[in-house]
């Protein structure tokens, strides 16, 4: 983007067609506007998925990367905060893959033995408390839980995603939330 070109004070930086074609062209200028608009955004995803906070920065900047390396998928007028999420989801478990983090392979019965359905009860603890919650989890929960209870996937998705039988996935859910609620309970009593 010239120096010419100004960014109008009335517009939202992901309504901005100038934004992303500085960004195509590689303007750092357009690229730190973006970083910094939606910085929180992403950070919150790698927050979900990694409790150390270089494993997070490793999410946020290999996200970042990809998003200005591929921006010309973005399409103008969508939701620019579900694109970025999907990315920065992506990249998480790129990175978790990368490190190798194990999924123990249950078999079908002892997935469906153990599995019973649990919703977290409604609790007084604020959005930090639950992510400070979320990050103790073992990995392999962690994952899952974030997967299907905050992105919203089904159960064969994220059986595909992460290379694990279904029941696996559901037994994983469901350790997760155990664990979540014994600690909310241990907190609210």
């Amino acid at each position: 983007m010239s120096k010419g070109n100004k960014i109008t004070a009335t517009m939202n930086i992901y309504e901005d067609p100038l934004i992303f074609k500085g960004i195509s062209n590689n303007d750092e200028t357009c690229q730190k506007k973006f970083f910094e608009a939606y910085f929180g955004i992403v950070m919150g995803v790698a927050r979900r998925y990694f409790k150390n906070e270089d494993e997070r920065w490793n999410v946020v900047n290999d996200t970042f990367l990809k998003v200005f390396k591929n921006i010309q998928s973005y399409q103008l007028g969508t939701n620019i905060i579900a694109w970025l999420r999907k990315y920065a989801t992506l990249t998480a478990l790129e990175e978790i893959k990368r490190k190798k983090i194990s999924f123990e392979e249950l078999t079908e019965f002892m997935a469906s033995d153990n599995f019973h359905e649990m919703i977290l009860p409604d609790t007084p603890l604020n959005v930090e408390d639950l992510l400070d919650l979320l990050v103790e989890l073992p990995p392999s929960s962690r994952t899952v839980f974030n997967l299907f209870a905050i992105e919203g996937y089904k159960h064969n998705e994220i059986a595909e995603m992460l290379q694990i039988s279904i029941g696996t996935s559901k037994w994983h859910l469901n350790h997760a939330r155990k664990i979540l609620q014994e600690k909310i309970n241990t907190i609210t009593k």
